[in-house]
């Protein structure tokens, strides 16, 4: 701690080291990790090494109120920031619009100034280059573009040394799985909307500390306030994907499966609107024999070309969004097998994969055209914040930042977690060869000790999972969401008066919505399982050997409800299936189990209006007439010693010798991991 406040720049080095290692290791083993971050220290070495003999002698000043930090020189062509660069300097502010030079370009230009503190050899030329751009143009606000940059962390000390701030404008949604978007160190955080601040909540590694800002889009203005469509106009937009998707099979079977249906179906006029980079040639050989399709010409704008239609599908692009916003209906279409990372299965229905579903599909949009625009409404709301007035939002906001008055957002802390638990919660599935799909950790994000011990547990008994943003009671009560009147009389009841009354009651409503949003995203996401846990949640030792039974005797079997864990209540069925499976009911507690996807609709609908909390709610009501089993012996429990967040006391242990005596002979069985 003291080296940090010290030496504030060499410290960002060696948590930089560490950032990029993890990095690697999500990915790559030991010895391939070890290569490729032996070969990155090595350029970017050499790199620093020249920039050490090419300091700028002198550096001419130009300051301005804005900086526009573009990723590279050639981005500035797309004009991406055009409206917001307009905004800002018709409000009077001085603006200048640059980019991030190559290496080659900064050494020969010699844009280079020596930070103010010793920086390690491998990161001297990015610090150099970091603070002769914060000295150059001095800018009050610098307005970072590029997702990623190793420039950040030194760009915001730089600034941060001169009084200025570092703001990350996001060109897009954050929910893609973009190792880029793990860099987090910026003063404030711009993005789109509630479904950026929940991919980035969610991630298992963050470098570096921001306040993440839901400004929505800087790239919207009125012009996507549009009027639904004329439901009788029968134009079909079709948005495309970028060059790089278009090259892989899932993208060329849906564009085939499109053309397909468009080849019979006259009665569609069909518009293409191609993806900025892509020159979309499969749609212009396509056009060039169907008379009812077109290919829009690139100065056709999004807007312009939804004012056209009267429906849009999607496959997987960001302009879904707009066209979301501008109240068009959208057909989720894609023959391949990607993940929906934008949630259109949960807001606009099932995905389309093939002629019949598209033709039925299309049918039912025709039959309920108004529902179809309010599900696209819902789609919108969830992921861009503030609608069309995106640009003058973030207008206002970096005037409020510019008269130092601050932007209220949600703190993202830093999130390096340990290696050997990192590589497993970023990978996809439970145990190898099991019928587990997928795993979540539900943690809030001031419970970072509590995530690091669950990962160390994980990873002991090979299951591996996501981290899950929590709900926390601070949010329920930002979007007033409050609890049911139900489940405030039901907790009278059984706790009866106390101080602690009101805290429990908001604190159990947080748990449930916690519990929904992970049910909520695998609906989504669909999978046919998923596998929740709490982050008190440990395991006995020989919970691998017995899992790997599981996994063999759960395969086929019909089920609904799976238990690692829980307490069976008075009055509860108990039949055995096999050596480690049992046929139950009235299970309580919900800190390890797993959810069949036919359950997901129920519970969604249900628990939230049961006047029970979560686990009561699956022992009371739900577990009647559902195919409940549970795992023998026991595998998890709530970690003793651990002041439970809803509670708010602290687990003992409690002697009880049948347990103790079951524990006793399933180690003796199973061994420890």
């Amino acid at each position: 701690m003291q080296d940090a406040v010290a030496n504030p720049w060499a410290a960002k080095a060696r948590a930089l080291d560490r950032y990029r290692w993890l990095q690697l290791r999500e990915r790559h083993g030991l010895l391939g990790s070890a290569l490729r971050f032996a070969r990155e220290a090595l350029g970017d070495w050499w790199f620093g090494v020249r920039a050490k003999r090419r300091l700028g002698s002198s550096i001419a000043t130009e300051p301005c109120d804005f900086l526009m930090l573009q990723s590279a020189p050639k981005v500035i062509a797309f004009q991406r920031k055009k409206l917001l660069i307009e905004g800002l300097r018709g409000r009077g502010h001085s603006l200048v619009e640059t980019a991030l030079q190559a290496p080659k370009t900064i050494l020969r230009k010699r844009l280079l100034k020596s930070p103010p503190h010793a920086v390690p050899t491998r990161y001297f030329g990015i610090a150099a280059y970091a603070e002769w751009l914060a000295e150059h143009h001095q800018p009050r606000i610098l307005l970072n573009d590029r997702n990623g940059s190793l420039y950040a962390p030194f760009l915001r000390l730089a600034l941060n040394a001169r009084g200025s701030l570092l703001v990350h404008l996001a060109h897009a949604t954050t929910v893609e799985s973009s190792r880029r978007l793990g860099m987090n160190d910026y003063d404030y955080y711009f993005l789109f909307g509630q479904s950026s601040l929940e991919a980035l909540q969610a991630r298992a590694l963050r470098f570096g500390s921001s306040t993440a800002v839901p400004a929505g889009s800087h790239m919207i203005d009125s012009t996507y306030d549009l009027p639904p469509a004329d439901p009788s106009l029968r134009t079909l937009l079709i948005l495309g994907v970028g060059p790089d998707k278009e090259k892989e099979a899932g993208y060329q079977a849906t564009y085939v499966l499109l053309r397909d249906w468009v080849s019979v179906h006259p009665e569609y006029q069909v518009l293409v609107k191609a993806h900025p980079r892509s020159q979309v040639p499969f749609w212009r050989q396509a056009a060039a024999k169907l008379p009812n399709l077109w290919v829009l010409p690139k100065e056709s704008t999004l807007a312009d070309a939804l004012a056209q239609t009267s429906l849009v599908v999607n496959i997987m692009s960001n302009a879904v969004i707009e066209a979301a916003l501008a109240r068009r209906p959208i057909l989720y279409v894609n023959a391949g097998d990607d993940v929906d990372i934008f949630s259109q299965q949960r807001f606009l229905g099932n995905r389309v994969s093939n002629l019949e579903q598209l033709s039925s599909a299309l049918e039912r949009m025709a039959g309920d055209y108004a529902g179809a625009v309010e599900r696209a409404d819902r789609f919108a709301e969830y992921h861009l914040a503030q609608g069309s007035k995106g640009l003058s939002n973030c207008l206002t906001l970096l005037e409020q930042l510019l008269a130092g008055q601050g932007c209220e957002g949600s703190e993202l802390s830093e999130l390096l977690a340990c290696e050997a638990g990192l590589r497993g919660m970023q990978q996809r599935s439970g145990m190898e060869g099991s019928c587990f799909e997928r795993a979540y950790v539900i943690n809030l994000d001031h419970r970072q000790d509590r995530w690091l011990q669950t990962v160390k547990s994980l990873q002991a008994v090979g299951i591996v999972a996501e981290r899950f943003p929590a709900v926390d009671v601070a949010r329920l009560k930002a979007e007033g969401d409050q609890p049911s009147q139900a489940l405030r009389e039901f907790l009278a009841r059984v706790d009866g008066a106390s101080d602690a009354a009101e805290h429990k009651l908001m604190a159990t409503w947080a748990c449930m919505r916690s519990h929904l949003a992970v049910i909520r995203t695998a609906k989504a996401r669909g999978l046919d399982s998923v596998l929740i846990l709490e982050d008190d949640c440990d395991f006995e030792p020989y919970s691998h050997a017995v899992l790997k039974g599981v996994a063999k005797q759960l395969c086929g079997r019909s089920w609904q409800m799976l238990y690692l864990g829980g307490t069976l209540k008075k009055g509860s069925q108990c039949v055995e299936l096999s050596e480690n499976l049992m046929s139950v009911s009235r299970v309580r507690l919900a800190h390890a189990y797993m959810v069949h996807r036919s359950l997901y609709d129920r519970i969604l609908e249900e628990a939230p209006a049961s006047g029970l909390p979560m686990d009561w709610y699956y022992s009371e009501r739900l577990q009647a007439d559902v195919k409940v089993c549970m795992i023998k012996p026991d595998l998890a429990y709530q970690r003793l010693f651990d002041i439970s967040d809803i509670e708010q006391v602290e687990r003992r242990p409690k002697l009880k010798t049948r347990r103790a005596i079951k524990r006793w002979f399933a180690t003796l069985r199973y061994g420890r991991d």
